[in-house]
């Protein structure tokens, strides 16, 4: 019984860890890729993402820094405004917070690409090597 249990347990662990937003990750632990676009326009792929679906969460690492109002284009499906959440609502990222190296984890909310940090707070992106 305890075996029965322990593997169902596992089955159920494996299936939370291999999908996220009701679909496959794609690669690594999240829906991750490098940017290879130019300035303020972040371009790049993660094979099997065909349509944006709201709620859908991507991370990916920024070739430049913004110098201002930024969008991303994921796969080709087509370029979405990035916003981040301020005490005033979704406004354009300030120029440089997202910089040239930095990791970007954003929410597709049905219209653009939300940043997500703290919510309320103007944070900027860190850069990890």
């Amino acid at each position: 019984m305890k075996k029965h249990l322990l593997l169902s347990l596992f089955a159920v662990i494996a299936a939370a860890q291999t999908h996220i937003n009701a679909d496959l990750i794609v690669s690594g632990a999240a829906n991750y890729c490098s940017d290879a676009g130019s300035t303020d326009a972040y371009a790049c792929t993660i094979p099997r993402v065909t349509a944006y679906v709201t709620g859908q969460q991507f991370l990916f690492r920024a070739n430049t820094a913004n110098t201002g109002a930024a969008t991303i284009n994921i796969s080709g499906i087509g370029a979405l405004a990035i916003k981040k959440a301020t005490s005033s609502g979704l406004t354009d990222p300030a120029d440089g917070e997202i910089c040239a190296g930095c990791f970007v984890a954003g929410v597709y909310t049905g219209t653009v690409f939300q940043m997500i940090g703290a919510p309320g707070t103007d944070r900027k992106s860190t850069r990890l090597n």
